[in-house]
């Protein structure tokens, strides 16, 4: 700002007012750091998703699901009839889809004014639900999958032989679901689908690394992330892996890759957060740590150089710019876990 205003003073009277102008407009229409949203909200919250630039719903415990008209400016409490936990957000062409604890399943159809709940043949915990087109997909504990082809006129049951499914992505008519359990003892599941959820083929049900996140770059490329460090990575869209080197034995929870080579990866512990960094499709890594970070749950890159990481311990959201060559944190003004992190455009964010 100092070799701004000092350029600014050796202007001339009009230009110097035009700039000064719009230097205010672009830091009032697009302030750089984030606002708290001091709105009451008392849950526990754990998933957000937009439709669009002013419509959005965040959600959490106790049921709760809080909606935005404004782009974020405001937020007002729905009255969805629930009390269990929810997990995940999501949307079709029918409306918007809330997933969570004892097999809860709400449907809005109105954007968010009345929530029915919708029945499914079980009593699971939902983890993640992913949309294509009219093609849905619920990865639940105990091995349960719930498909739709109707847009979530009706939901069938698929069974895999596997524990705890953590994570599902869609691309087209390809899917693969990822999970695992850590205890009593660690084990790895894998599943891969070629006709859109329908058929499985089981890849991994070994005793191995909890997987926790999975992220489909294409219908080719896929990456996922679990327990002690572990990344893997298909190029043929999930029939064959391949173990990467990351060396460190943290947990991962999360990653963002912006192509097929460009990719973030966050984890950590009580002790330290960690990052890690590819451009080269994963051949090596190195250590992006934000300093005094721990658990980092989620993180989103708006481009290479540019991009956001949240996580635990007093609400921590981090951000990197292309000006900077180490994270930066940011005041959330919020001492609760932050679990995701995701963006509208290059301006426009919700944690």
């Amino acid at each position: 700002f100092f070799f701004f205003f000092f350029f600014l003073n050796l202007m001339g009277g009009v230009m110097r007012n035009i700039v000064m102008f719009l230097f205010i407009l672009f830091t009032t229409c697009y302030p750089q750091g984030w606002i708290r949203q001091d709105n009451g909200i008392t849950a526990d919250i754990n998933s957000v998703y937009f439709e669009n630039a002013l419509d959005g719903f965040i959600a959490g415990t106790s049921g709760k699901i809080y909606k935005t008209s404004d782009g974020g400016s405001s937020w007002i409490s729905t009255v969805t009839g629930q009390s269990e936990t929810i997990n995940g957000l999501s949307s079709n062409s029918k409306g918007i889809w809330a997933a969570g604890n004892n097999a809860l399943l709400l449907l809005s159809t109105d954007n968010g004014s009345s929530w029915v709940r919708q029945n499914l043949p079980s009593n699971n915990r939902l983890n993640s639900i992913a949309f294509s087109g009219n093609t849905g997909l619920i990865a639940a504990d105990s091995g349960k999958i719930f498909r739709t082809t109707d847009g979530g006129e009706s939901w069938d049951l698929i069974n895999l032989p596997l524990a705890a499914l953590r994570s599902v992505s869609i691309n087209g008519t390809r899917a693969v679901v990822v999970g695992g359990e850590v205890s009593p003892s660690q084990t790895m599941f894998v599943a891969i689908s070629t006709d859109s959820g329908l058929n499985w083929q089981v890849v991994y049900n070994t005793s191995s690394y909890t997987l926790t996140s999975v992220q489909m770059v294409s219908q080719n490329v896929v990456y996922a992330v679990g327990i002690r460090g572990t990344v893997l990575k298909s190029t043929d869209g999930g029939n064959t892996w391949s173990g990467l080197p990351t060396y460190t034995t943290q947990w991962l929870y999360g990653l963002h890759f912006l192509d097929a080579n460009n990719g973030y990866i966050c984890g950590g512990n009580v002790n330290s957060g960690l990052i890690l960094k590819t451009t080269d499709g994963g051949t090596s890594f190195e250590n992006d740590i934000p300093s005094g970070s721990k658990w980092l749950y989620s993180i989103y890159m708006l481009k290479e150089t540019e991009g956001f990481c949240v996580g635990a311990s007093g609400g921590k959201l981090y951000r990197k710019t292309t000006s900077e060559s180490t994270w930066g944190q940011l005041d959330t003004k919020t001492p609760s876990t932050l679990n995701d992190v995701s963006f509208y455009n290059g301006y426009i964010g919700l944690s």
